[in-house]
């Protein structure tokens, strides 16, 4: 099944406001470990770390880049 030109736009845009979430929410985490459990934050932070990496390696094209 191909996806027409724009929602493949459509989706690749998508991902990258997800990206751009999730990276600003594991800065926060990052930035308010002192004042929060610090094994809890760091932890996920981590994580979404690791799931934004898998998305980007995910993403179409990702491979020539």
């Amino acid at each position: 099944m191909t996806m027409e030109p724009s929602s493949e736009a459509f989706v690749m845009r998508q991902l990258h406001t997800l990206e751009e979430i999730g990276l600003t929410v594991a800065v926060v985490l990052l930035l308010l470990t002192p004042m929060l459990d610090p094994v809890v934050s760091l932890v996920t932070a981590a994580g979404l770390l690791i799931l934004l990496g898998v998305l980007a390696a995910g993403r179409p094209g990702a491979q020539h880049r």
